[in-house]
């Protein structure tokens, strides 16, 4: 009997430290933009789109980086926690405002990508590309 309970322990306690970790960027779920944004792109030019696409997109490659660093930490201290009795999960970050941001933008660059799409734009040298792996 008391193995069983220690191995239910230690399956929830596997479940929670493993729900603590952050998410690789390529895993993340893009949040829907405000309606406040979304008005704001609604009057935007072509031009103006272009642009804001350029600059979120430089910010979502920044973000990534950020995100899949902290996500390569949290796997490296979660494999290494257990044969260190537990001590690493102390130092386990999770998911954090990097990462709100990061989906936020998400959500803003695809709907700056329709309005492109909507407008026939023409996108000469355009330089957005996300680097999401």
């Amino acid at each position: 009997m008391k193995c069983k309970n220690s191995f239910k322990f230690s399956v929830i306690l596997f479940s929670l430290i493993l729900g603590g970790c952050a998410t690789y960027s390529r895993n993340l779920e893009v949040t829907e933009p405000s309606l406040q944004t979304v008005n704001k792109i609604s009057s935007y030019n072509c031009q103006q789109t272009l642009n804001r696409t350029n600059f979120i997109s430089k910010k979502i490659n920044t973000l990534s980086r950020s995100q899949d660093r902290l996500a390569m930490s949290d796997r490296i201290l979660l494999s290494w926690g257990w044969m260190l009795y537990g001590i690493p999960y102390f130092w386990l970050d999770g998911d954090d405002q990097t990462t709100d941001l990061l989906k936020k933008h998400l959500g803003e660059v695809s709907l700056l990508e329709d309005k492109l799409i909507e407008n026939n734009c023409s996108m000469p040298n355009s330089n957005f590309n996300f680097n999401m792996n």
